[in-house]
């Protein structure tokens, strides 16, 4: 499979979703993370996707590209200096982008959030042609901690995702898979997750590698009955995923517990806050 390579600058403005759209319209919003192997190959590590931040100059409003930290962390911890990012184009082609990495506070183009147990970044990050067939989610489907609780997501309230298949990344486009289901529990204290104790929303939708950093979209009936789609959160991994293995042997046949149908999800309102970081408005304005 060949992709062609393209160097792109920044923070060029993307269209945006909106509720009222089909959701396979958040297709749209995902793109794919691939990433050199020892043999120089350049293969998928995960997904992520476009967020548009609100700002007073909405003429030149700020994109960025939102994934779980992991994504872009070896397996020692340390951040890659470098990923490719396919993108569809609107041409039914794709192009794999090259992009450096950095995550000084001052000019780098990665900003993590301030807890360390916190599996999110954002990456300022937007396509300058014309031709990438790309949208964005808005500022306005990202609550704000606040607003995220008054809107009582619950246990049984429908979610969807979209992300990297790693059976099926297609050769010509890329092909975000969609998963449905349910969320599971809306804990009132932290999970020990991967980074330590953290908040997290979990979910029953079945997720696998690839999946990292994927948009996961809750459904909200309003009080006149009119459906939003709101983001609720970035995800983060399933259980069992990204732990060890541990073989049970059971009569001598080796079993492996891999997957229990549980996904974590990083809540959405970390992003809204992530907005606000004063190094942000320092480099895009308020």
């Amino acid at each position: 499979m060949k992709h062609r390579i393209t160097i792109i600058s920044l923070f060029l403005f993307l269209s945006t979703v909106t509720k009222s759209q089909d959701i396979d319209s958040y297709k749209k919003t995902t793109v794919f993370f691939y990433s050199a192997d020892t043999s120089g190959s350049v293969v998928p590590i995960g997904t992520g996707f476009f967020v548009t931040r609100w700002c007073k100059n909405s003429s030149s409003l700020p994109n960025f590209i939102a994934t779980a930290k992991h994504v872009i962390q070896d397996d020692k911890g340390n951040f890659k200096k470098e990923v490719y990012i396919r993108i569809n184009t609107s041409d039914s082609n794709s192009r794999l982008v090259y992009a450096r990495l950095d995550t000084s506070k001052v000019n780098g183009n990665v900003i993590l959030n301030k807890s360390k147990e916190v599996d999110l970044v954002l990456i300022a990050f937007a396509p300058t042609k014309t031709d990438y067939k790309t949208l964005s989610v808005p500022q306005s489907q990202i609550l704000n901690k606040t607003d995220f609780i008054a809107s009582n997501f619950k246990e049984g309230d429908d979610v969807f995702f979209t992300g990297l298949f790693s059976h099926f990344t297609g050769n010509s486009m890329i092909y975000p898979i969609f998963r449905f289901g349910h969320i599971a529990l809306v804990p009132k204290e932290k999970i020990m997750w991967v980074m330590g104790l953290t908040d997290l929303i979990l979910v029953e939708v079945s997720s696998y590698g690839g999946n990292s950093g994927s948009p996961v979209f809750f459904k909200k009936l309003g009080n006149n009955g009119q459906e939003f789609i709101y983001l609720g959160g970035v995800l983060s991994g399933t259980y069992r995923d990204i732990s060890e293995v541990k073989v049970i042997t059971t009569k001598n046949t080796p079993v492996v517990p891999y997957n229990n149908g549980i996904t974590g999800v990083v809540p959405s309102y970390f992003i809204n806050e992530m907005f606000y970081y004063p190094e942000l408005i320092s480099r895009f304005g308020e």
